[in-house]
């Protein structure tokens, strides 16, 4: 897995966090 996705999918969880909370 190349780094840029698997950065791009902890974006990605981050932000459904930040989403689910706020």
């Amino acid at each position: 897995m190349s780094k840029q996705l698997t950065t791009g999918i902890a974006v990605a969880a981050a932000l459904a966090v930040v989403g689910l909370f706020f």
